[in-house]
């Protein structure tokens, strides 16, 4: 089962904001099949941003996990999504700016 609608994606397309049931409640599939269904999709990138909070304790393991998952064919970029929380640009983002190789900033308040 494809993760993709037929005809959905060409080659060499990018996608730069998925997330994956392993790490985020809004996804249906773990880590390993979106990875696996963007590299039948030929896709040259794959971003994936896994939702956090300064709580979140996974981060290291997320990045190691996708890190395993770098093969040929497919850049695969460890991104983490995290809420602004004021108007002042806090982040809800814990510790981890110095494995992530991305960070997504969500705007749900303003």
């Amino acid at each position: 089962m494809s993760l993709f609608p037929a005809g959905f994606i060409t080659a060499g397309a990018e996608d730069c904001h998925v997330h994956s049931s392993t790490y985020s409640d809004d996804a249906i599939s773990p880590l390993f099949d979106v990875v696996q269904a963007a590299r039948q999709a030929s896709l040259q990138t794959l971003c994936v941003a896994e939702h956090v909070r300064m709580s979140t304790p996974w981060v290291a393991d997320y990045v190691a996990q996708l890190t395993a998952l770098r093969a040929d064919g497919i850049r695969l970029i460890a991104s983490v999504e995290a809420k602004l929380l004021d108007a002042d640009g806090r982040l809800d983002l814990p510790d981890c700016l110095d494995i992530v190789d991305a960070v997504h900033v969500a705007d749900h308040q303003f």
